[in-house]
């Protein structure tokens, strides 16, 4: 059973030049509040004022202008009036021009999510609090959870096209969670999974290595298989 709590999201990390906090001095000011809401507020500041035509808060609500004149609008919860289990909260956390996306943190009463928004077309896909890009820059690929399950425990691989983000693999894990993913080349990943201790005395979460491969032409129809 799950404790009511308002889950803190952890930090994003992105592995593709990314456009976040405004640079380290501005997230590092922003590490002196104290309130969790104040940090938020912060970090995302600095992404509004250095990019006004993409992304623009008004009070409780978030847009990011797609380049295809699409508003994506994510508008919080007011805490005043919104029954505490019904609470959420968007931030934007990180804005990425080499593969033109943003991505956006979901905090909830319990849990959080993450957000990845397509900027070519404003379309949105699960994410994770990290991001890792293909050499080519052609696909990201995206895991999320952990232990309290109080995530979706997930990899996902999108292609991104010019007028879409298409997800060509995803795989939920309902007990074990991933935990590191890395790009061999343009057509392999490998990830790993942590399984569950295997009996009460066992508290060691064990990783399991997978690894998936691009079959097909790369640049269409490709499907992901995992190696036996």
């Amino acid at each position: 059973m799950h404790k009511p709590f308002l889950f803190l999201t952890a930090l994003l990390v992105c592995l593709v030049s990314p456009e976040s906090f405004g640079g380290e001095t501005a997230y590092s000011r922003c590490k002196n509040f104290e309130k969790f809401d104040e940090v938020r507020a912060c970090r995302e500041a600095a992404l509004l004022k250095k990019y006004p035509r993409q992304f623009f808060r008004k009070q409780n609500e978030l847009t990011i202008v797609a380049a295809n004149g699409v508003k994506v609008r994510l508008q919080d919860s007011k805490r005043d009036i919104t029954p505490e289990w019904h609470y959420i909260s968007y931030e934007l956390r990180g804005y990425f021009p080499d593969i033109a996306c943003a991505t956006v943190s979901v905090t909830y009463y319990e849990g959080a999510d993450y957000l990845l928004v397509h900027l070519p077309t404003g379309q949105q896909k699960d994410g994770g609090d990290e991001i890792y890009a293909s050499p080519d820059r052609r696909r990201v690929a995206v895991f999320g959870g952990d232990e309290s399950s109080y995530n979706r425990n997930f990899v996902a691989v999108y292609r991104l096209n010019s007028d879409e983000i298409y997800e060509e693999y995803s795989v939920d894990f309902p007990d074990a969670y991933p935990n590191k993913l890395v790009w061999k080349n343009n057509k392999t990943i490998e990830y790993s999974i942590l399984q569950p201790p295997a009996s009460a005395e066992d508290t060691e979460w064990k990783p399991e290595l997978k690894v998936i491969r691009l079959e097909g032409d790369i640049n269409t129809n490709a499907t992901w298989k995992i190696e036996p």
